[in-house]
Parts: C-alpha cells; sequence; structure tokens
C-alpha cells in the first residue's frame, strides 16, 4: 500500500500525536522512530511517502517545519495554523445532514 491510499488526516493526526507526546521546543524526531511508530499504527511510512506527501498536500506543511532524510521536525501545537485546517473541511448543515440520516434510516425499514 502507498501512503497516499490513507486518509490525510489519518497521517496529520498520527503526527500531531506524536508531536503532542514530545517534550521540549524542540519536536525533533528520526525518520526511523517515526517510522516504527507509524508501521505500528497501519501507516507505511517512510521518507520518500512522507516526502511526496508533504511536498503535495499544504496540510501537511502546516504539521511539519522540516524534513530531512534523517530527522523531521514537527511545529508544535502553537505554531500550527488551525485556521487553514478548519477551512478543507466542507460546511454541512447540521439538519440537513440529520435530515438525509433520517431518511436513510427510514428507506433501510421499509
Amino acid at each position: 500500500m502507498r501512503l497516499n491510499e490513507f486518509a490525510p488526516t489519518n497521517l496529520i493526526g498520527f503526527l500531531n500525536f506524536v508531536a503532542n507526546r514530545m517534550e521540549g521546543d524542540k519536536k525533533e524526531i528520526p525518520i526511523k522512530a517515526l517510522s516504527a511508530m507509524a508501521q505500528k499504527m497501519g501507516l507505511p511510512l517512510n521518507y520518500q511517502n512522507l516526502k511526496k506527501a508533504y511536498d503535495e498536500d499544504p496540510s501537511l506543511q502546516n504539521v511539519i517545519a522540516d524534513i530531512n532524510q534523517d530527522t523531521v521536525i514537527l511545529k508544535s501545537p502553537d505554531e500550527i495554523d488551525n485556521d487553514s485546517l478548519d477551512q478543507e473541511q466542507p460546511d454541512i448543515d447540521p439538519d440537513q445532514k440529520v435530515d438525509s440520516m433520517a431518511k436513510r434510516a427510514l428507506d433501510k425499514r421499509s
């Protein structure tokens, strides 16, 4: 499997998890350690896959400060621009969503 086959939010969530677990201001982690953690969580992560995803996905650029073949430097939660993450989510009216869910459930019963 390739890294881009997973939803980007899984990778972003994983990287945010790692950044939150790290102590101190410098959020630098070796690629090998990050890859090993990701493999345990079911994400096929290596330098090539991460670099390609980083170059193609602006939301990953919001989470990763710097990347090279040896280390990844993650942004601290204070540095992450949450406004740009929120803009990527589609705006769905909650009432409309509940209505469509109720109609689907009713259709399944009849």
